[in-house]
């Protein structure tokens, strides 16, 4: 959680019966908290208490997900779930703690949505493409970073409409089914996580005869 006057609160990973009663005893003594709980796979509840009137925070959450393939298509799917509906279950319910909380869904009089995504290929992106939502798109990367050109791209959104339906993004390129390593620093420890992706072939390859049999 970032305050409005840049002080960050990092949070920590607990089981969730021990999240939940930390983030209520901490409302309970009058301090600003914010808890993130799992409902589903890809439904994720934030709540935040003791803000005081007018005063705006962020809450930063990064978490890692699977990308589906479209193999008719050749593409790759960015699927950020935005809205609850009949997929998903039910809304998770509110509840009441210290003043009660709010939970806004697609019914919200004024729900919005903004996205800025950085799309990153091993191979030049030859098409990027929203069906669910109209989106600003702009190839390359950073300006300030000197990375090859047409290997990267730049997705923003800011709607004011509903949230009606689940963000989608399809990214086309060559390459996307090759075997690739993957390396992260961690921005404050010095520790790095590595994930290997490998792809069996589709068919199976045939042994080799003798040609002389």
């Amino acid at each position: 959680m970032i305050k409005q006057d840049g002080t960050r609160v990092v949070g920590s990973v607990l089981e969730k019966r021990e999240a939940r009663e930390t983030y209520d005893a901490a409302v309970a003594q009058g301090q600003q908290a914010s808890l993130v709980e799992q409902q589903t796979p890809d439904v994720f509840q934030v709540s935040v208490g003791n803000i005081p009137s007018n005063e705006e925070v962020q809450i930063e959450f990064v978490y890692a997900t699977e990308l589906s393939e479209d193999e008719e298509n050749g593409s790759i799917r960015v699927h950020l779930p935005v809205h609850i509906g009949a997929r998903y279950g039910e809304a998770p319910p509110s509840k009441p703690s210290f003043g009660g909380s709010v939970f806004i869904s697609s019914s919200s009089p004024t729900p919005f949505l903004t996205l800025a995504m950085s799309v990153e290929a091993i191979a030049p992106i030859s098409k990027i493409g929203c069906p669910s939502h109209s989106v600003s798109t702009e190839l390359g990367p950073d300006p300030r970073l000197e990375l090859p050109f047409s290997n990267y791209a730049r997705v923003s959104l800011s709607s004011d409409s509903p949230l009606d339906k689940d963000f989608v993004l399809t990214v086309k390129s060559a390459g996307l089914d090759a075997p690739r390593c993957v390396a992260q620093l961690h921005p404050t420890h010095n520790t790095v996580a590595m994930g290997l992706v490998s792809r069996a072939p589709s068919s199976p390859t045939s042994p080799a005869r003798n040609p002389c049999s």
